[in-house]
C-alpha cells in the first residue's frame, strides 16, 4: 500500500515481453534457514500488513523477529536470512529509517541476504520514493517504480504470473520497470495491460523479490472491502517468491 504517486513513464511494453520471455533468472541453491525480520515500524501499514508478511516467513519455517526503525543496527542481521519490507506508507517508511540504517539494509542484502518486497516495500527498494525525487529509497532496484494506477480503492486484478492468469488483492500498489542495466531482473508476473507487477533480482551477493501486489493478503482483507477473489487464497504465490528467494 503506497499513498503517493510516482512519476509518469512512457509504455515499455515490449521491453517488458521481452524480459518476461527470455531473461529466465537463475537462483542459487540454499537451506531454508535462519530468522526473518520483519519491519514494524512507521510507515508498515496498521491494518494486518505487518501480520501478513510474518506469516509467509512463518510458512517458510522462518523464525519471525519485528523490527522498527530504532532497532535497526548491525547486529540484528546476524542469522538473519531476510528482510521483509510489508505493506504501508513509502515516503513515511522512507523517512523513518535514516541513510546509515538504509545502508546496512543494503549492506545485508549484497553480502547474501535476502529482501521481500510487497507494494510500498517494492516502492521502498527505488532510488527515490516521491515524485519530486527527493525522498531516498534503498535503492537496490536496477530499475524505477510507478503507481501502476491513480486509484485508491482497493481492488482484486487479473494478471498474468509466470503465464497462468491469477487474481490477486491490489491497494495503490507499483508498477515496476527494469532499466537498460536490469536484463538479468526476472519478471515473474504481469498485469493484464503486460507492465511487471512482479520480479526477482540479484543485489550483489544477494537477491531481491517485490510485489506491488499483495498475495500474502489473508481472506479478511477481502471480506472487508467486500472483494471477490475467483480464484481464493494467493498464498501459494507469496510461498513462491519466497521459496524463490531462499532456494
Amino acid at each position: 500500500m503506497s499513498h503517493f504517486f510516482k512519476k509518469t513513464l512512457k509504455d515499455r511494453r515490449a521491453v517488458v515481453l521481452a524480459l518476461f520471455i527470455i531473461s529466465p533468472f537463475t537462483l542459487q541453491e540454499a537451506a531454508a534457514s535462519g530468522k526473518a525480520l520483519i519491519y514494524s515500524g512507521v510507515g508498515a501499514c496498521k491494518d494486518g500488513c505487518v501480520e501478513a508478511a510474518a506469516q509467509v516467513a512463518i510458512r517458510a519455517g522462518l523464525e519471525v523477529e519485528y523490527v522498527k526503525a530504532a532497532q535497526i543496527r548491525p547486529e540484528i542481521f546476524k542469522d538473519a536470512a531476510v528482510w521483509i519490507q510489508p505493506g504501508g506508507d513509502a515516503i513515511q517508511l522512507s523517512g523513518a529509517i535514516s541513510a546509515t540504517k538504509k545502508a546496512l539494509i543494503s549492506d545485508f542484502i549484497s553480502r547474501g541476504g535476502k529482501y521481500l518486497g510487497f507494494c510500498a516495500g517494492a516502492f521502498f527498494a527505488d532510488q527515490k520514493v516521491d515524485d519530486a525525487n527527493t525522498v531516498p529509497g534503498l535503492g537496490i532496484l536496477p530499475g524505477v517504480t510507478q503507481d501502476y494506477t491513480k486509484e485508491k480503492a482497493p481492488m482484486i486484478l487479473p494478471m498474468i504470473w509466470k503465464g497462468q492468469l491469477r487474481y490477486v488483492y491490489f491497494e495503490e500498489g507499483a508498477a515496476i520497470y527494469p532499466n537498460n542495466q536490469g536484463s538479468h531482473v526476472n519478471v515473474v508476473a504481469v498485469y493484464e495491460n503486460f507492465i511487471p507487477a512482479v520480479v526477482t533480482f540479484k543485489h550483489g551477493l544477494g537477491k531481491a523479490a517485490l510485489s506491488g501486489v499483495h498475495p500474502e493478503a489473508p481472506s479478511d482483507w477481502k471480506a472487508a472491502d467486500q472483494l471477490n477473489d475467483p480464484d481464493g487464497s494467493d498464498f501459494d504465490l507469496s510461498d513462491d517468491l519466497m521459496h524463490q528467494l531462499l532456494n
